[in-house]
């Protein structure tokens, strides 16, 4: 028997601490690529992006409530809306990997500076 998920709801353990692990690196430059991705037409790797308070960001957590996920059925597939996401407003704010390889996107408004979404995709 397959339980439907309810929402609202709080976010998991699991959801606080990869928006943690994400947000960490907003300080470091690394949080879209910086010195990890590479250039296909140079070869370089590309530069750490300018450093960005996290403090804004990591003060949300807490408030932050789940409201819908995706239903794409890939098991790997973790992707959530919290109560501030608004289709169309939303922009990339880290990109990164999860500690199993996925890959770990968060997204904020791009208006207000509310974190709208969580994507772990693998």
């Amino acid at each position: 028997m397959v339980t439907q998920e309810k929402f609202p709801r709080p976010l998991t353990d699991q959801e606080k601490a990869w928006l943690r692990q994400a947000l960490s690196l907003l300080p470091t430059g690394e949080y879209f690529g910086g010195g990890r991705w590479v250039d296909i037409e140079t070869g370089e790797a590309k530069p750490l992006d300018p450093p960005v308070d996290p403090e804004p960001y990591l003060a949300q957590i807490e408030d932050l409530v789940v409201v819908d996920r995706c239903r794409c059925g890939n098991p790997r597939c973790h992707t959530v809306d919290f109560q501030h996401y608004r289709p169309g407003h939303s922009m990339a704010l880290v990109h990164t990997n999860t500690d199993d390889g996925r890959e770990l996107i968060v997204f904020e408004d791009e208006e207000t500076g509310w974190l709208t979404q969580l994507e772990v995709i693998g």
